[in-house]
C-alpha cells in the first residue's frame, strides 16, 4: 500500500503502527519539486501532511526515507514527522546511501522495522483484534520470533544495534549468517 492510503487510514482509524517508506507530503509537492508550475494543474487525492496531523496517540509511526532519494525528496519525511502530534511515538530512519529504488533490504528496511517493533513492543500477531482466529501460544513468544529470524537468515547480533548504526558490512553479514547456522 502506498503512503497516501496508509496516511489516510492512520488518520481515520487507530492502527497499532504505520510504516511508510519514502513517503510524500502530497502529490502536488512532488510534482512541484520536479516541474514547479505543472503542480497547479493537479487535483490532490492524498494529502499526507494533513493526514499525519490527525494520527491518534495510540498509533506508532515509522518513516524510512533514503537521503539520496531523487524521486521524492527526504525533506518530505522530515515534514511528515514534524506534522505528527507531539503525543504520537514516531521514528524517522534516514539511511545515507539509500535511494528511492535501491537499498539494502536488511539494513535499510527490515532491521529498522524489527527495532521499531521491539522498541515500542508492537505485537505482530494481533489476536485480540481477531477473536475468531485461534493462534497457538508458541507463535506468540520471543522463541518463535527468534526462530523465524533464523529461518529467514536475519539474526541480530546481541545486543540489538541502534538505528543510527552504520550499515552492516559484507563481513558482518557473513558472521551473522555463520552464527545463526551454528546455533
Amino acid at each position: 500500500m502506498g503512503s497516501g492510503p496508509a496516511s489516510h487510514l492512520a488518520a481515520c482509524r487507530t492502527p497499532g503502527a504505520v510504516i511508510m517508506m519514502s513517503p510524500f507530503t502530497s502529490i502536488k509537492d512532488v510534482v512541484h519539486d520536479k516541474v514547479n508550475i505543472l503542480s497547479l494543474l493537479l487535483h490532490e487525492h492524498f494529502t499526507n501532511l494533513e493526514n499525519m496531523s490527525k494520527v491518534g496517540p495510540l498509533t506508532k509511526v515509522l518513516l524510512i526515507h533514503g537521503k539520496k532519494d531523487t524521486l521524492i525528496s527526504y525533506s518530505h519525511s522530515v515534514k511528515l514527522k514534524k506534522a505528527l502530534p507531539k503525543n504520537v511515538k514516531s521514528e524517522l530512519v534516514a539511511p545515507e546511501h539509500m535511494t528511492h529504488n535501491e537499498f539494502e533490504f536488511f539494513t535499510d528496511f527490515l532491521r529498522p522495522v524489527f527495532q521499531f517493533f521491539l522498541k515500542y513492543k508492537i505485537e505482530t500477531i494481533p489476536s485480540y483484534r481477531m477473536p475468531f482466529i485461534t493462534i497457538p501460544p508458541v507463535f506468540c513468544t520471543n522463541y518463535y520470533f527468534e526462530k523465524q529470524l533464523k529461518l529467514m537468515d536475519l539474526s541480530f547480533p546481541e545486543p540489538l544495534p541502534s538505528m543510527a548504526q552504520k550499515p552492516l558490512t559484507f563481513k558482518d553479514r557473513q558472521h551473522l549468517r555463520h552464527t545463526a547456522r551454528s546455533e
